[in-house]
This record gives structure tokens, sequence and C-alpha cells, in this order.
């Protein structure tokens, strides 16, 4: 019994000169020759967050993910300033705000990731925007060099459809750009953008549902169906009522991208750029013309359309694991 205890009182005092020897794993260990510090290291988190890209950079910056003859191109045309909100490229003139740079990338962001989770809601969509060599975002700040030279050249230079977002559309061309983007400037952005995603992401993901390339699609029928009822697009003819704008927006690809942004829009709760003619002033009315098809798919969760008005201030901050480090002295 006694030569028991004592091998047990022996197997103790080895478990406790193990416990003591053990060191935590990222404290930083001091020589056991140095005599400082004398005091117990604190330890302190690092419990660091990690932000979701909307802040504008050096469009030549390791940050920003496109190839080197991008980055040339963009800066031999004065895009210098760039943001990827989860990889999808804007690109602006360097006399465009950071502001409304800025206020882009987190609506952007806001529609790809609409409960703000950090993760973009449906990663099929996220890959088919994030193609910059199909489609990309300029904001350009100049209509003139833009419309006469410009636009063109980076379209052949870049093969790639730029979807622009332009100064003269947010703040009126000639009128001075504001320090931040207001209501209409803001309305301008949330356009521009739902048409980006519509032809870039929504119909390519789900050709069937929100194609824009045909009259086939649901979205498609849904504006045939209110064309020269209670929608009308100012570029477009109508029996008795013609156009009154320049241009021509009858191709599906123009139409019904029109079209749906200002259902979706509308529909959310959001006041619109422009409202189409004939186009219903208020959601209830809206509602009432929409068919129970294009509501089931607007309602559907898996499509992750916008249902509510946006917040135009997307945040995200993911906490990484707690660290302990050593408080400095």
């Amino acid at each position: 019994m006694r030569a028991f205890i004592l091998s047990l009182a022996a197997g103790l005092l080895f478990v406790l000169a193990c416990a003591e020897s053990t060191e935590s794993p990222n404290i930083k260990q001091y020589p056991t020759s140095t005599p400082y510090p004398t005091h117990t290291p604190k330890i302190i988190s690092t419990n660091l967050e990690v932000q979701v890209d909307t802040v504008p950079k050096s469009c030549n910056s390791n940050a920003i993910s496109i190839s080197k003859e991008w980055k040339d191109i963009l800066t031999s045309a004065s895009f210098t300033k760039c943001v990827m909100p989860f990889g999808v490229l804007i690109g602006a003139d360097y006399r465009m705000p950071d502001s409304y740079i800025t206020q882009a990338a987190m609506i952007l962001a806001e529609i790809l990731d609409p409960d703000m989770d950090g993760s973009p809601n449906d990663p099929k969509v996220l890959s088919l925007v994030q193609e910059y060599h199909n489609a990309w975002l300029p904001m350009p700040f100049d209509p003139e060099p833009w419309h006469s030279h410009l636009e063109e050249q980076l379209g052949n230079k870049l093969n790639s459809y730029g979807l622009m977002i332009p100064k003269w559309w947010m703040d009126g061309e000639g009128e001075s750009i504001r320090s931040v983007p207001d209501e209409q400037a803001k309305n301008v952005m949330v356009e521009e953008i739902m048409h980006f995603m519509t032809q870039f992401g929504y119909s390519r993901a789900y050709p069937e549902i929100f194609g824009v390339e045909n009259w086939h699609s649901l979205i498609a029928k849904e504006t045939k169906h209110a064309a020269c009822e209670w929608w009308q697009h100012p570029e477009n003819d109508c029996p008795d009522n013609p156009g009154y704008y320049d241009g021509d927006c009858s191709d599906p690809s123009c139409d019904v991208t029109e079209f749906y942004h200002q259902v979706v829009t509308t529909r959310a709760g959001m006041e619109l750029g422009w409202r189409g003619i004939g186009f219903p002033k208020t959601k209830e009315e809206l509602e009432s013309k929409l068919s129970d098809e294009i509501k089931a798919v607007l309602d559907n969760p898996n499509y992750n359309q916008i249902s509510k008005p946006l917040t135009f201030s997307y945040s995200y901050a993911k906490p990484m694991p707690t660290t302990p480090t050593i408080n400095p002295l």
C-alpha cells in the first residue's frame, strides 16, 4: 500500500511538471537567459476583421486582380481608380470622387449579398459577373471623349462590354460633381448595376427565366405583355404614341432589361430615376398588373432578387478566430 501511494505521488508530480511546462501555442517565448520582462505577459485579443472590398484603389495595385494588359489599357484611358467587390470590376476615371466609386461598390455588394453575411447568395451568378473579360462597370467622367472615342477604343482593346455609370447621368452634363452622391446619383447607380446583373448574371445563369437575348424567357414575355399597355420605353414607338427620344430600345437586350429593372425596383419599394410611359407609380398598382408567374419568381429566395429597399451602406466584417498575443511593453 505504501509503495502504491509513493508511486501515485510521483505520477502526480510528473503530470504537474508537464502541465507547467506546456507552452501556449501562439505566445512568444523569451530565451531563458534574458532577465526581462519580469512581468507576466498580458494576453490580448487580435480579433481582426475581414471586410468586403468597397474602397477604390489604383488600378495598378496588386489588390486589383486583373491582367497587366487591362491595367495598362485602363490607365492609358485615364481610368486609374478600381474596386472589385466580390471580385467584380468597377473602373473609374481619375476625376470620379472616391465616395461615388465606394457607393457603387456597396450597391453591387448588397445586390450580390442581400443578407450581408459576407457571402454572395448565388455563386453561379457571381462567377458570371466576375468575368471582367466579358463585362465590367466603367465610371466615365466626361461625355465628349467618352462618346467620341474612349468607349469604342476601350471596347476594341479590352474586347469586353462596359456597362457605364457615367458622371453626366448622375450629376448632369456640365454640372459640378458633388462631394457625395445624392438620391439621383444613387438611382442611376442602382439602375445600371441592375442592368449589369440582369444582362451578364441572371440571364446567363437562368436564361429560361431572366434571358434577354430573345423574347422567350419569362421576363421577356412579361415585357411583351405589358408593352404599349402599361410599359413603353421612351425610345420605342407604340400605336398612336410614338417615342419621344432618339434611339431604339426595341431589342429585348434593351427593352426587357429596362422593364425588369423598373419592375424589381418598384416592387422593392424604391424610387426610380425615371419611369417608363404608363408604368405604375406604386407597388400596389404594379402588383395588380404583374402575372402570378413573375411574382412567384421575384418572391423565390433561390433567385435572390431585391425584395426590399437597399440600405446603400453595405457593411460586413467577419471576425477571425481569436489569436492570443503579448501586449507590447
